[in-house]
């Protein structure tokens, strides 16, 4: 559960995944209007590949230059605290604030600014609605939540519990390849102790296959609404990113859809992982669902205790911004917001439906792009909020205007927009890297970038600086030839099939397992066992004279091969994958 900030909401903030050839909407544009581009992560392609930490990692290592699809404006912006001030004190459920500057974006000379608007709220936690709940906590207990992170996650379930009343109901559930039930549905008050003593006996082993813990926790769910008929959530906490394009009946946004239908919410909750806008806006969008994330440095439990009825109960229903340009004046770009939530208006207006709206919760701000210089009065745009009151149910809206020149803008705004710059150009550099193979193009094109982060006109992006200085001299290492196979990779003596010998820490792979290494640089596994026998995973890699990366993955494996044998391994071991060739 992320911590309030104040009455400002946590961060609404709309940002794209890597895509500089920005994936444009099916919004019909009026005739000389000009185009709309909604540079979004909702790509299907994308949504698994989004972890900024695994970016962030091979860009560390040194050896590669990452691939630009493996980038996300979501996880730039997400590792910022960005929130803009209110202009005023909020007095009502929600507020809406909104600034804008001339925009310094190299990547889109077309456009004149930069925009930003945040949301405020004037209500209480306190006197949020909260009538008995029947809540359904699914909890990932795969290998990879061990250590810190399993220990938050009992922490962040017993304060739950914590916070349950005695006439509250509450089952657990708990995954890792597969799903149990560790507590079926009950009355709290009698049974406080046996719950607690089944979160406390979570342990942490195995693969992790979400959607058979979630769908047994929809199942837990349905049962207990059709039953009770009170209001039903299901709690999911893992440290695993959900393929939110996965829509078919057993995919996870399919089965949300399918719970929302019923009246079913889902609070998800990310142990040491942010969630992207993308997610975050459709679960608000389908059924008042939400998400956040802990820290491994946070306090779970006063976390959970500060915020967890603003986490289960939404302050807003319904809310909606639109935004209008003034004469002289069109919007250019909207960054992050999936197409299917934006609307268009024959005036140039656009409209973003928020859906619910939580006191609590990993959101940021809505970034939009214009072009022009507005009116003669110097107004550049005026937006709308509008929204159905949680407690009330009374409609409820705010509106703001826009002016060119209105003073400084905060230092927060001004950060956005270098993320967005940043963004931006590394997808650019990237895709000429790899597009290519022009390392020399993406060395000065990083150098560029270095020289605007360093400017220090946003002293807060020091961690941005050096990863941008560290992939500039990895395209520098490329184009001197110290580095990655530019050519042909027959000559390593690592394409073709082998089969597995065995295997550490990597998962959904086993012995018997056949790998196909090709010379398009695919490496394609084909499962023989299991209940994925068959299944066929192909992902692209690049290749030194020493070692491999996996795209869109932190996996960089140093290899060696002795006759018929291949062995990679992460450094420290961590990791290890042996071969035997087949057919030698």
């Amino acid at each position: 559960m992320s911590r309030m900030r104040g009455s400002i909401l946590t961060a609404l903030a709309f940002a794209g995944t890597a895509m500089a050839v920005a994936m444009t909407a099916p919004l019909a544009a009026q005739e000389g209007e000009g185009k709309l581009e909604i540079i979004s992560g909702d790509d299907p392609a994308r949504l698994d590949v989004r972890d900024i930490e695994q970016f962030r990692e091979v860009a560390a290592d040194g050896s590669f230059l990452p691939r630009a699809d493996a980038l996300s404006l979501e996880g730039l912006l997400g590792d910022y605290d960005l929130a803009l001030p209110l202009r005023q004190p909020c007095a009502a459920s929600l507020c809406l604030t909104g600034y804008a500057k001339r925009a310094s974006l190299p990547q889109r000379p077309q456009d004149t600014h930069f925009v930003g608007f945040d949301l405020g709220s004037g209500a209480d936690a306190a006197q949020l609605p909260r009538s008995p709940i029947s809540l359904v906590l699914v909890a990932d207990r795969s290998g990879s939540m061990a250590g810190r992170r399993i220990e938050l996650e009992r922490e962040a379930l017993l304060a739950v519990l914590d916070q349950l009343h005695d006439d509250d109901r509450v089952a657990l559930v708990s995954f890792d390849k597969h799903g149990r039930t560790d507590m079926p549905m009950a009355e709290v008050g009698p049974n406080r102790g046996i719950i607690g003593n089944a979160i406390r006996a979570l342990g942490a082993d195995g693969d992790t296959h979400m959607e058979t813990g979630l769908k047994l926790g929809y199942d837990i769910a349905a049962a207990e609404r059709a039953q009770s008929g009170r209001e039903t959530r299901v709690m999911l906490l893992t440290d695993e990113l959900p393929n939110a394009s996965a829509e078919q009946p057993a995919g996870f946004m399919g089965m949300t859809q399918a719970a929302a239908r019923q009246g079913i919410g889902l609070t998800l909750v990310g142990m040491d992982i942010r969630f992207d806008n993308a997610l975050t806006m459709k679960l608000a969008n389908i059924g008042g669902g939400n998400a956040h994330h802990i820290a491994l440095s946070d306090d779970a439990r006063e976390l959970v205790r500060s915020s967890f009825v603003s986490t289960i109960s939404p302050v807003a229903r319904d809310a909606v911004l639109t935004v209008s340009p003034a004469p002289g004046s069109r919007i250019s770009a909207l960054y992050g917001v999936p197409p299917s939530t934006v609307s268009r208006g024959a005036d140039g207006s656009v409209s973003v439906r928020l859906g619910s709206v939580f006191l609590a919760g990993d959101r940021g701000e809505l970034l939009v792009g214009m072009t022009g210089n507005g009116a003669a009065s110097g107004q550049l745009a005026s937006a709308t909020l509008s929204y159905s009151d949680a407690l009330s149910g009374a409609s409820g809206t705010d509106s703001i205007a826009l002016a060119t020149g209105a003073g400084e803008p905060p230092a927060n705004l001004a950060a956005a927009e270098a993320l967005v710059d940043e963004f931006l150009t590394l997808d650019n550099a990237l895709k000429q890297y790899h597009a290519s193979g022009d390392a020399g193009a993406a060395a000065d094109t990083f150098g560029r970038l270095q020289q605007r982060l360093s400017s220090g006109t946003v002293p807060m992006l020091g961690r941005e600086q050096a990863m941008v200085s560290r992939l500039a001299a990895s395209a520098h290492r490329l184009q001197s030839g110290g580095g990655a196979i530019a050519g042909d990779i027959d000559q390593l003596g690592i394409v073709g099939q082998w089969s597995i010998v065995s295997q550490k820490g990597l998962r959904d792979l086993a012995p018997g397992d056949i790998v196909e290494i090709t010379p398009a640089r695919e490496l394609v596994t084909i499962r023989q066992s299991g209940e994925q026998a068959g299944t066929r995973i192909a992902q692209t890699f690049q290749v030194s004279a020493n070692e491999l990366h996996i795209d869109n993955t932190s996996l960089v494996f140093a290899y060696s091969l002795d006759g018929t044998k291949l062995k990679l391994a992460t450094p420290g071991n961590e990791r290890n994958l042996r071969l035997k060739r087949i057919g030698s």
